[in-house]
């Protein structure tokens, strides 16, 4: 029987396409549920990221709109914060971005143009979408460098204890500690970063204009 020790991990940082570009849509959004330094964020939005985390792990993890809601409002102040950082980018630049890597997968941007017509969402749109991920991915690159981590071999065989007798009590098949080293450190750094954003995050608050509505 296959057993991985590891379960789905719902990162802090929840950056998804559907939520930038969707949220740009004529669609009904719904009620307001917070702003954050004046930008408003809507039931809807919640939504979409709920969904996105549902598809991306085959509904074997969901979350609910506190949740969804704490993601948004990391995401909005990360984004707000690369924007005064020096992390601009303009539509034209992501767009010629874009337009590279999909020649080198045989493709180009007037396909991109024609996907986007085809499902009903405005290419302006779907490049900003775009500019604010990269946005994003780029000031939490540049957080996580800035800080030392690793995992150590202790950390990663005291994880690897705790969690194989639950996991036989469960019923379960464990592998040898040998095969799953690799993937409990991936997992224990992945917590490490999360809480070094969610730290960063937590800065940004102090400073931040936030309401909640729900």
């Amino acid at each position: 029987m296959k057993y991985i020790l590891i379960g789905i991990v719902v990162i802090i940082i929840v950056v998804t396409a559907a939520y930038f570009i969707e949220t740009n849509k004529t669609f009904s959004k719904g009620k307001v549920v917070a702003s954050v330094n004046g930008h408003t964020i809507y039931q809807k939005d919640l939504q979409l990221i709920e969904d996105s985390v549902s598809q991306q792990t085959n509904k074997k993890q969901t979350i609910n709109d506190s949740v969804a809601l704490n993601s948004i409002i990391g995401e909005e102040l990360l984004l707000q914060d690369a924007e005064g950082g020096g992390y601009n980018l303009t539509n034209a630049q992501v767009e010629e971005m874009i337009d590279q890597q999909l020649k080198l997968a045989g493709s180009n941007i007037t396909e991109l143009q024609q996907q986007a017509k085809a499902k009903g969402t405005n290419f302006d749109d779907l490049i900003d979408g775009y500019r604010k991920q990269i946005m994003i991915k780029k000031i939490t690159g540049d957080i996580l460098s800035n800080v030392n981590v690793s995992v150590t071999e202790q950390e990663k065989i005291q994880f690897y204890n705790d969690n194989k007798d639950q996991a036989i009590a469960r019923g379960n098949n464990v592998s040898s500690y040998e095969n799953l080293s690799l993937q409990i450190g991936q997992y224990l750094l992945i917590q490490k970063q999360q809480r070094i954003l969610a730290d960063y995050i937590n800065g940004l608050k102090q400073n931040a204009s936030i309401q909640i509505f729900v």
